[in-house]
C-alpha cells in the first residue's frame, strides 16, 4: 500500500477520512502521515501532542500502522 491509497482504504472501512493529514500540515485530532529523510513517521496529533508516534523505512509498513492506529483508535482520542 501507498500512502495515496490511504484515503480510499479508511473510507472502505467506514473512516472518516477529515481525520487524516497527508499534507505534512498539523492538524489536531488528525492521523498524521508524514515523509522525509528516507523515512515515514506516523501519529495521531491530540491537544499538540504526538501519541503512537512510529517511523519506518518502508512506506508500506508506515500505511498498515497508520490503518491499525486508525482502526483501533477510540472515539476519544
Amino acid at each position: 500500500m501507498k500512502k495515496i491509497d490511504l484515503p480510499r482504504q479508511l473510507e472502505k472501512l467506514g473512516l472518516d477520512v477529515k481525520r487524516l493529514s497527508l499534507s505534512g500540515e498539523l492538524i489536531d485530532d488528525c492521523f498524521h502521515f508524514v515523509e522525509g529523510y528516507g523515512r515515514w513517521t506516523v501519529f495521531h496529533l491530540k491537544n499538540g501532542q504526538r501519541q503512537f508516534e512510529k517511523s519506518f523505512f518502508d512506506e508500506s509498513e508506515a500505511c498498515r500502522y497508520l490503518m491499525h492506529l486508525a482502526e483501533n483508535s477510540q472515539p476519544d482520542l
